[in-house]
């Protein structure tokens, strides 16, 4: 999406849906041994963050997240370091240690979806249990929604869900959301 978008709906249900564009975010994915403490010590360092160690959680402070993706691969999200100082900071404090880190910003965007009916619009093209019993405060997944591969964040203390997906895959989930919102329930 070469442009910042943002886009107020109402749902079947009559509530008001906010869907927008998060800009300005940096993307750093990170592969490495997390029983190294070099690992997890280079994050603490670099973001000032730990990292994440169970399945589909993420670690945050105000102006960074780290994503578990997997037993040894994290994405890293920050507001305020660019990637190219992330990069440098994470492979200057992990020296030799065999690991990958790589700025992928160029690949991803973050969509944000607002509203009671957030995750009702979101169960439209997903599998996952979205209800908050299920998928609540500091968790995260990777899927498919609507065909399209996603990390979904669950937000604190609302109904409201953060989309990372590829950039070439934002605009075909940016139609689909408007479409799925007006058949929410």
């Amino acid at each position: 999406m070469a442009e910042i978008l943002r886009s107020a709906l109402h749902d079947a249900a009559g509530g008001r849906l906010q869907i927008e564009e998060i800009p300005g975010l940096h993307y750093v994915s990170l592969r490495g041994d997390p029983a190294a403490p070099a690992v997890a010590g280079a994050v603490t360092d670099v973001l000032k963050i730990a990292l994440p160690l169970r399945p589909n959680t993420l670690a945050a402070s105000e102006t960074a997240k780290v994503f578990w993706l997997g037993p040894e691969e994290w994405l890293l999200v920050s507001l305020s370091q660019s990637a190219a100082e992330i990069v440098s900071g994470l492979r200057l404090s992990l020296g030799g240690l065999h690991s990958a880190v790589t700025d992928v910003t160029s690949g991803c965007t973050t969509i944000r979806l607002r509203g009671a009916g957030s995750r009702d619009v979101l169960a439209k093209g997903c599998t996952l249990d979205l209800h908050p019993r299920a998928f609540g405060d500091g968790q995260c997944a990777q899927t498919l929604l609507a065909k399209a591969p996603v990390l979904i964040e669950a937000l604190p203390a609302t109904q409201d869900c953060q989309l990372i997906v590829r950039r070439s895959y934002a605009d075909y989930l940016w139609h689909w959301l408007h479409d799925a919102s007006r058949w929410a329930q």
